[in-house]
């Protein structure tokens, strides 16, 4: 970012999606403070799928947790999919994990990974809601609205702790917990 950093000091105003992309840009620029604020951020009130109908429509059996976004190692699923599938194996053989979204990645074939594609809204924020809970393993994220869609579906969140934003909206938020490594996201899942 040092070759963007005489530009970082150009806009009269900023609107920072949370307080840890603030603290980011002041660290990068070396600047006391930047003009802005940290802004909200809403969701539309649509429609929602019930859990009963999209657990039949879709054929979603038992307990889930969800992940919902682009399937791709940048955003942590490779580090997901292995962190799950030992999981499953060592404390919780009968819990899958659900994907919603575009795979870039491979998505493992296992009895216990099911990825759906690409959803309606409707559809997406049903599986949410017939979730446990919502996971979101990318380190690298400055706003996630699969995070507050999950909180408007009254779901928690298991986020990954190397990601400062995530972890900052869910102390903040009292919506979940956050992980660093495989023991946490096994204590913190259980």
């Amino acid at each position: 970012l040092r070759v963007f950093k005489p530009f970082f000091r150009l806009p009269a105003q900023y609107a920072f999606n949370s307080p840890e992309e603030k603290d980011l840009l002041l660290r990068m620029t070396g600047a006391s403070d930047l003009p802005g604020e940290v802004v909200g951020v809403g969701i539309e009130d649509a429609p929602v799928v019930t859990p009963d109908e999209i657990r039949k429509r879709l054929d979603l059996l038992g307990d889930f947790i969800v992940y919902v976004g682009r399937i791709e190692r940048e955003k942590g699923c490779a580090q997901l999919f292995d962190q799950f599938l030992r999981y499953v194996r060592e404390f919780e053989p009968q819990l899958s994990l659900v994907l919603v979204g575009r795979p870039v990645l491979a998505v493992p074939v296992h009895v216990n990974v099911r990825h759906l594609g690409v959803l309606s809204h409707a559809q997406k924020l049903g599986v949410i809601a017939a979730s446990r809970l919502l996971v979101h393993p990318s380190p690298f994220e400055s706003l996630s609205m699969a995070l507050l869609e999950a909180w408007k579906m009254e779901r928690a969140a298991l986020v990954n702790a190397r990601c400062p934003v995530l972890r900052g909206k869910v102390q903040r938020a009292g919506g979940g917990l956050y992980y660093d490594g495989y023991e946490e996201f096994a204590e913190t899942l259980s």
